[in-house]
């Protein structure tokens, strides 16, 4: 089991000491900083975009990789996306992984004139992620950006959803899943659905992450119940995080690393 941490980029939490106490923690007992990206939320209008506080966090950091937790396609628009994650990968030395989804909030959405219903949205991100692929492969092609990386062919696409309808995007054009809030037995059917699909495709589930945004404050015993659980049934990579104020959150998170991750072997990265 690999774990990492979700760093909120709104608010209180966006001070310079916190943020570079989280990154110190991370790059010593977590695999992944990843932080959400949006411009707006329902509780909170003051955000850090989340390219530009990855790449600052890329600078404090050598080891853990850092990604979005995730990027809602639809609304940053592909050229944007390939640009951003191709300049993070570069500047981080190849730790980038980019989360991708479909968007959910309408008022972040209205704030671009942008938001179209379920349907479209999915569309576009299948649309959209065949285009940052291209633009992140094909130097070659007249009339049209390339962004160079440091990971071949381009850092790990992960989608993060539970949305019936992208779950065949995730299977087809992703290299990991990480959804949140469902429960054990949905999350193996889930996998099994991807797992077969891709088999359908012939495309090899080696490399293929399964993971979990686990958020909320638990207990010890129950945090290592629910993240063995999820291990039981597939799941190789957990995202945590345990809400409260930046002060509480911060304290909860190592709390987390001398309880929960020693539960749990960390493929080389346990300390």
């Amino acid at each position: 089991m690999q774990f990492g941490v979700i760093f909120p980029n709104y608010g209180n939490y966006c001070t310079l000491s916190l943020i570079r106490s989280v990154a110190e923690l991370a790059d010593s007992y977590f695999d992944t900083i990843l932080s959400w990206d949006h411009v707006l939320y329902p509780h909170n209008n003051q955000t850090l975009d989340v390219f530009e506080l990855l790449s600052f966090i890329a600078g404090l950091t050598e080891k853990v990789r850092l990604g979005t937790c995730v990027t809602p396609l639809p609304l940053r628009g592909s050229l944007s996306v390939a640009k951003s994650i191709s300049s993070l990968d570069i500047i981080s030395n190849g730790r980038a992984i980019l989360g991708i989804g479909a968007g959910w909030y309408k008022k972040e959405f209205d704030l671009f004139g942008s938001w179209k219903n379920a349907s479209l949205r999915v569309n576009m991100v299948r649309t959209g992620l065949q285009e940052i692929r291209s633009l992140l492969t094909n130097p070659k092609i007249s009339n049209q950006a390339f962004f160079k990386c440091v990971q071949s062919p381009y850092p790990p696409i992960w989608i993060g959803t539970k949305r019936p309808s992208m779950i065949d995007v995730a299977a087809t054009l992703g290299d990991g899943w990480i959804p949140s809030n469902l429960e054990t037995s949905e999350y193996y059917k889930t996998v099994q659905e991807i797992r077969s699909i891709r088999r359908s495709r012939k495309l090899s589930d080696k490399k293929f992450t399964y993971g979990y945004h686990l958020s909320g404050m638990r207990s010890t015993s129950s945090y290592i119940k629910k993240i063995d659980d999820l291990q039981n049934v597939g799941c190789k990579f957990i995202a945590v995080y345990p809400s409260g104020n930046s002060e509480k959150y911060f304290e909860r998170l190592r709390a987390f690393v001398k309880d929960v991750i020693p539960s749990f072997k960390m493929d080389g990265t346990s300390h």
